[in-house]
């Protein structure tokens, strides 16, 4: 099993030559033994493998770059549960989200709700724990006014309070009343 890349470019370089890999490393593969047999000509022996491993090599950067295009757009995270935990004697709602690249221990978020054409400033938050598999822990310190039922009906796992949740990076600290 292959180890597990956890860097962002080398990350993003392992992943696109894993989809560009097999036929041009195939290709340097037989190039290769070609220079290795002995009925070859030494130019096609040396310049095949070359040549094979250049494609590789543009093929995987490449990819790597059309992947890491296509990755550069936000994407708001989705809302994957919620519920209502004790902290500091007071009741705290704490949604999990999906696993974001933009996100991450400390961040800001600031939640919105869907509503028909419009997206409504329901909650402040913070990331305050990042789960193994990834999954964030938003515990949302503002509720703003009007939105105490949709941020209820949210920690009951409403699904289609889940599906209304428009997670945004960013936010005021000082409105939530905490320190960054």
């Amino acid at each position: 099993m292959a180890t597990r890349v956890r860097s962002g470019t080398w990350r993003l370089v392992w992943e696109s030559y894993k989809q560009v890999g097999a036929v041009p490393g195939v290709l340097f593969l037989l190039s290769f033994f070609l220079w290795l047999s002995p009925r070859s000509s030494v130019r096609w022996g040396v310049v095949a493998p070359v040549l094979c491993f250049l494609l590789l090599l543009v093929a995987t950067l490449v990819n790597a770059i059309w992947i890491s295009r296509g990755r550069s757009e936000y994407v708001s995270p989705s809302a994957v549960r919620a519920m209502v935990q004790q902290l500091d004697g007071e009741e705290v709602t704490v949604c999990l989200l999906e696993e974001s690249p933009f996100l991450r221990r400390g961040s800001i978020v600031t939640l919105f709700r869907k509503e028909r054409d419009f997206e409504r400033l329901m909650a402040l938050g913070r990331i305050d724990h990042v789960q193994e598999d990834g999954l964030l822990q938003a515990f949302l310190y503002k509720i703003y006014d009007g939105q105490e039922d949709a941020v209820k009906a949210l920690a009951t796992n409403n699904k289609d309070a889940l599906e209304a949740v428009v997670v945004v990076p960013g936010g005021n600290p000082d409105d939530a009343g905490f320190a960054v």
